[in-house]
């Protein structure tokens, strides 16, 4: 009896593991995580929205409960700074976010942002302001994108572009990210066991698109690379990390908040471009000041 309860409880154990990996993978919501209920409480809200707004007159069809599960839903990190690799994750555990819940039909992938209203400008009109006031810091429906004739999925996107570049993704993670100044669209910054920033890779197409001329790629097998294009699966450019940081951070220092990175030749030492940015604005704070101080006539 004894050796049956320990198999019973070994293949339970087995269950547990599998499934926490197949979690880990797809990267969806923490059961554990203390926003889990407010998320699922949202499930009628989300699907009444789909329903009777944009998605129907966009696809003309109602989206059944077979088709929408909150379960999946997922973090979407915002606007941060491509920083040193190791200083990421803290980075993200004090930046904004949003959830996204995937949708997938026959011919579209649809993404409902689920948002929480933390702070109100003092620009914002005062009837504005009252009623951003009754939701603050409460989760609700907010912008829904329709991508038509493709599928989005983050999750398969990042797993077939790690085994296609010759990694094992069960040794990393990831995030996900919109707003990184020069790429804008969501992307996934991979960590690999130490919990360092290793590998960028664009979530979809849009992020594909800003990175511009010619990149290297972090692909270890090229024959694999090949064999997934033909194969036509979801998979992306894998980029070095530090090469993507080194881009953003000029793009976010001498950019005007457009999308489009190239590749950076060279190495960055980050006391001396931290140095260096310092100097420029210590020029322009002087220039601006000259010209201020300057009599008309003068």
């Amino acid at each position: 009896m004894n050796k049956k309860l320990s198999g019973v409880f070994t293949v339970i154990l087995m269950i547990n593991v599998l499934t926490s990996n197949i979690y880990a993978m797809e990267h969806l919501i923490d059961r554990n995580d203390r926003e889990y209920s407010e998320i699922l409480s949202l499930n009628d809200e989300i699907l009444d929205s789909l329903n009777h707004g944009l998605v129907h007159s966009e696809t003309g069809k109602d989206i059944s409960e077979d088709e929408f599960k909150m379960e999946q839903a997922f973090k979407v990190y915002a606007d941060i700074e491509l920083n040193q690799a190791e200083k990421v994750k803290s980075s993200l555990q004090e930046a904004k976010y949003k959830w996204q819940v995937p949708v997938y039909t026959d011919i579209h992938t649809i993404l409902a942002d689920i948002t929480k209203v933390t702070s109100i400008s003092e620009d914002v009109p005062k009837d504005v302001r009252i009623e951003l006031e009754k939701n603050s810091n409460q989760w609700h429906v907010g912008a829904i994108h329709i991508f038509d004739g493709q599928t989005v999925n983050y999750a398969e996107t990042i797993k077939d572009t790690l085994e296609h570049a010759g990694y094992d993704p069960k040794n990393y993670t990831y995030e996900i990210v919109s707003g990184i100044p020069g790429i804008r669209y969501p992307t996934a910054i991979v960590f690999n066991s130490e919990e360092k920033a290793e590998f960028i890779i664009p979530a979809e197409p849009s992020a594909a698109r800003a990175f511009e001329g010619n990149w290297p790629t972090a692909a270890q097998n090229t024959d694999l690379l090949s064999a997934s294009n033909e194969e036509n699966d979801s998979s992306m450019p894998l980029y070095n990390y530090s090469d993507v940081a080194r881009a953003s951070r000029k793009a976010g220092l001498f950019g005007h908040g457009g999308i489009g990175i190239t590749y950076p030749g060279g190495t960055f030492n980050w006391n001396t471009g931290a140095a260096a940015v310092g100097i420029f604005t210590v020029l322009v704070i002087c220039l601006y000041s000259f010209v201020r101080s300057r009599k008309p006539g003068d």
